[in-house]
């Protein structure tokens, strides 16, 4: 096999390049524009880094970092995110990779960066824990089945069983929601991200938790000016004052919480349940789910509430300079939106 090197480089011209081996290694294929949104789209004081695997003078391989706003203990520091990790196939399988991760680890070390974050897939994580990157928390799935028929008839193959399950199930999550008052909350749908979430962002107690910046300037980078996928927010609202929101996006495979903030924790379970009331409204959808780290703030309403909690093999990763023990004393707050962004 001829030489491999790495090396590393700005993103200024370079963007055709990234999506080319994005999409040699993706089943989903994106175009320029998602490129330059994900690199370029949100404000920030530090540009992207791209390194690359060579094979003679051509680009076989590639990853990135992009600088995130994270909120630390009630500060603001910049997270350098690693994302869009790619390998040609052909490369895979002889130790490329490890070696690959081994030198962006390194530039990561050399720059001294305050916290690299990634979410990683099974392989990364691997070649990652080799490196030196910690796994804080693993995630959960939280599901909620508005019409749990289809899988219980997929497990039973009983159309009666399916029946009488579900009636149980839908029974015990209606019996726990009419515990729930709502009589002082209302919803509001909305298309924007105006200045009262920035006002809401600002009263958010940040002091003890590790969380992405939620001004916004980054709710309208991330969900009003995505290239692909459309979003829909509920603001909140009890007795005239703005007390949290969702934003979430319906698929073919459910209802899919992408964002949730909301004030104080005792908020948490009228919130959720004029959520479920108003995804109810839509027919065609069978499932909502929320993707969060195992100890997250809310985690624990979800569970009360009825949602099924269902642990894989996701985790997130963190890297920092003297590789000790990032923010111990702070609890994280990470969801589905963190994926690379």
């Amino acid at each position: 096999m001829e030489k491999i090197t790495f090396a590393a480089t700005s993103y200024r011209g370079y963007a055709s390049e990234i999506l080319r081996l994005r999409n040699n290694n993706r089943v989903n294929h994106q175009k320029l524009d998602y490129i330059e949104w994900r690199y370029m789209g949100e404000e920030c004081p530090y540009p992207p880094g791209i390194f690359w695997v060579y094979l003679s003078d051509m680009h076989v391989g590639m990853a990135a970092i992009v600088f995130r706003p994270y909120w630390v203990d009630g500060k603001l520091h910049y997270f350098a995110v690693l994302g869009d990790i790619s390998l040609n196939e052909e490369m895979r399988g002889k130790g490329i990779g490890k070696k690959f991760l081994h030198f962006v680890s390194l530039q990561i070390e050399t720059q001294s960066y305050y916290c690299s974050f990634v979410i990683p897939n099974a392989a990364v994580k691997k070649s990652l824990d080799s490196c030196g990157w910690a796994v804080p928390e693993s995630f959960a799935w939280y599901i909620l089945f508005v019409d749990p028929v289809s899988k219980i008839y997929d497990l039973f193959k009983t159309r009666v069983i399916a029946d009488l399950l579900s009636k149980i199930y839908r029974f015990i999550i209606k019996m726990r929601l009419s515990l729930i008052s709502i009589e002082q909350y209302r919803i509001e749908k909305v298309k924007t991200f105006d200045e009262s979430f920035d006002f809401l962002w600002q009263a958010y107690p940040k002091t003890g938790i590790i969380i992405r910046d939620r001004s916004t300037a980054s709710l309208r980078w991330r969900y009003e000016k995505h290239p692909n996928v459309k979003y829909d927010a509920i603001k909140f609202i009890r007795e005239d004052k703005f007390i949290g929101y969702i934003v979430y996006s319906l698929q073919k495979d459910g209802c899919f919480i992408e964002d949730i903030l909301i004030l104080e924790t005792k908020f948490i379970k009228p919130i959720i349940k004029l959520f479920i009331n108003e995804i109810r409204k839509n027919k065609n959808v069978a499932i909502i789910r929320a993707k969060l780290n195992i100890n997250h703030p809310y985690a624990a309403k979800l569970d009360e509430i009825g949602f099924i909690k269902r642990i894989e093999k996701d985790v997130f990763q963190t890297f920092t300079p003297d590789k000790k023990a990032f923010a111990p004393d702070c609890k994280w707050f990470v969801t589905r939106a963190d994926k690379d962004t």
